[in-house]
């Protein structure tokens, strides 16, 4: 039929090429853990841990109607669940917002984490006495 031969070579790999191989896998490891590490210390400053200091049930029946990628998906909520949390690093209390799994497994004195309120910022906290936003300037007198 045909008389033509295919000439199959078998690929061979010298010493470099492994070592080159080798030394970028490392390297592409490395660097999805350090991501993974990076990215779970940013997480983790990002909040505040508290104690339950008081569980409450407001009352308010209500349908919420979620508009999304899915579609249009609705459920109906009893009412609000909230959880007064108490930082003790900071010594005051927060209202937090959950769902009602959350609020039935969390018990008053359990520890809880939560994200830092976007207006609560660690470093940049000013009183409001000191705040310029506060500060009243009137006109001088003629």
């Amino acid at each position: 039929m045909n008389d033509v031969q295919k000439d199959h070579k078998v690929p061979t790999y010298n010493r470099r090429d492994i070592l080159l191989g080798t030394v970028a896998a490392i390297a592409m490891v490395g660097f999805i853990i350090y991501g993974v590490l990076a990215m779970y210390d940013r997480t983790e400053n990002q909040g505040f841990h508290g104690i339950v200091s008081q569980k409450d049930f407001l009352p308010a029946a209500e349908t919420q109607i979620t508009v999304g990628t899915g579609g249009v998906t609705a459920r109906d909520l009893k009412g609000q669940y909230r959880l007064t949390v108490h930082v003790e690093s900071r010594e005051t209390d927060y209202f937090v917002w959950v769902d009602e799994p959350a609020f039935q497994r969390y018990e008053v004195g359990d520890r809880y984490f939560f994200i830092r309120p976007p207006d609560d910022t660690a470093n940049t906290a000013v009183p409001a006495s000191q705040d310029d936003s506060q500060v009243v300037v009137e006109p001088a007198a003629e």
